[in-house]
């Protein structure tokens, strides 16, 4: 699935942590990927703290892709 619907996830060209954001029992982290093309996307990973250490529970694509200089 990631392979197919998020090519830019499974072979980044580079990965950037932006901002995040606490919601009632989970966090949502946006993340910058540049792809191999060097297109940036904006992602938002939703994260669930669990027993055994933080989980994702969802990702969507926050913006389209953009050139990054």
């Amino acid at each position: 699935m990631v392979a197919q619907g998020y090519p830019m996830v499974w072979q980044p060209g580079a990965v950037r942590m932006l901002g995040q954001q606490d919601q009632p029992g989970m966090v949502l982290q946006r993340v910058l990927v540049t792809d191999a093309e060097g297109r940036g996307h904006v992602l938002e990973y939703q994260m669930l703290e669990t027993a055994e250490g933080w989980l994702i529970n969802g990702v969507r694509i926050v913006t389209e892709p953009e050139p990054v200089a």
